[in-house]
């Protein structure tokens, strides 16, 4: 699967939801609830919709760090001149998300 050429937006939209998903309701629907079914919505709407539009979100599949089991995880992303670059803001958490630990450990 291609990854579309994506720059980082400004939009109204962009903020709107950039400051509803750092605030600590939006950090526990996107953090909670968008976790469990964007990698599923992503596929079944072929990466069109998430708990995180307008932003494009890419399902990676990834090795955890410790258990050695398959995990995946929907990620925002934007592509510079033909790389893919993943956020691990962890939802402007202070520490980073487990799927940034578990790449590091058994990178693709």
């Amino acid at each position: 699967m291609s990854v579309p050429v994506v720059a980082p937006g400004r939009s109204i939209a962009h903020r709107i939801v950039s400051r509803v998903a750092v605030s600590p309701p939006g950090r526990r629907f996107v953090g909670d609830f968008g976790a469990r079914i964007d990698p599923t919505l992503l596929r079944l709407t072929r990466g069109r919709v998430s708990s995180v539009w307008p932003f494009p979100a890419v399902v990676m599949t990834h090795v955890g760090a410790k258990s050695g089991r398959t995990r995946t995880s929907a990620l925002v992303f934007f592509t510079d001149r033909g790389r893919v670059i993943l956020i691990a803001s962890n939802f402007g958490e202070y520490r980073n998300p487990a799927w940034y630990h578990n790449v590091k450990a058994n990178p693709p």
